[in-house]
């Protein structure tokens, strides 16, 4: 999951960038994003100081006692490999945006195309570098698909399907067993049940009896998997 902070003096400004991050990431599965709003930057710093990073920051450049240039600096001087966007109301502060190796920066009140243009590109810059693929068998012959943008596979009457990000379906010729094998080596991959492997990428939940997926299935939890998929999934998270 991609972390993002949001910091903004303005909290309906802030809960407008977030909508527009959520929306985002609902017509783009294959990045789960986690956003999280702070009003002010020392918040947002002590944050960090308790929890770790964030993969993204988007900073509001006019802020009280502390303005978001100084901020990003303080997260650099961390040695924050994060990528940081600037929201502001004004074109002039661009090239001192640039000063902290900012992604970009976005100018109020931002326009949704505008936004969805400049954070697609921080989300591939996110993106890991080496993307391994999986061959998968068919009955049409082998197909492959990068392991990230599988969101999880089940068995259900001898049939054994892949579910991708985009909501394609694969019917494969492996089983479950001889599947997870292959995708338990990649981080992330866990089977809560002997009917379903899942990439907890793509986990937006869990109850000790079930899994809500990001494409809207919910996933059962077998009794003796629960502690183990607790504990994989907060440690997948944090």
């Amino acid at each position: 999951m991609i972390k993002i902070a949001i910091c903004d003096d303005r909290p309906e400004e802030a809960e407008a960038i977030q909508k527009l991050a959520q929306e985002f990431s609902e017509s783009h599965p294959e990045y789960p994003l986690g956003t999280r709003i702070f009003s002010s930057p020392y918040d947002l710093l002590d944050c960090i100081g308790k929890s770790g990073g964030f993969d993204l920051y988007i900073l509001d450049i006019l802020m009280p006692h502390l303005d978001g240039i100084e901020l990003a600096r303080k997260i650099r001087e961390r040695g924050e490999p994060a990528e940081i966007l600037f929201l502001t109301i004004s074109r002039e502060y661009g090239v001192e945006a640039f000063t902290v190796q900012a992604a970009g920066y976005l100018v109020k009140p931002v326009k949704k195309e505008e936004f969805e243009k400049v954070f697609h590109a921080c989300m591939d810059s996110l993106a890991p570098k080496d993307n391994p693929s999986l061959l998968l068998k068919t009955k049409y012959g082998i197909r492959k698909v990068p392991v990230r943008r599988i969101v999880m596979a089940e068995s259900f009457n001898h049939r054994y399907v892949c579910m991708l990000a985009d909501g394609t379906a694969i019917e494969v010729s492996d089983t479950l067993s001889s599947l997870y094998e292959q995708l338990h080596t990649y981080p992330g991959f866990f089977m809560p049940h002997r009917a379903y492997i899942v990439n907890l990428e793509y986990v937006n939940g869990l109850t000790s009896s079930e899994l809500f997926m990001a494409n809207g299935k919910n996933v059962p939890v077998s009794r003796k998997n629960y502690n183990d998929l607790k504990a994989a999934y907060m440690d997948y998270v944090f």
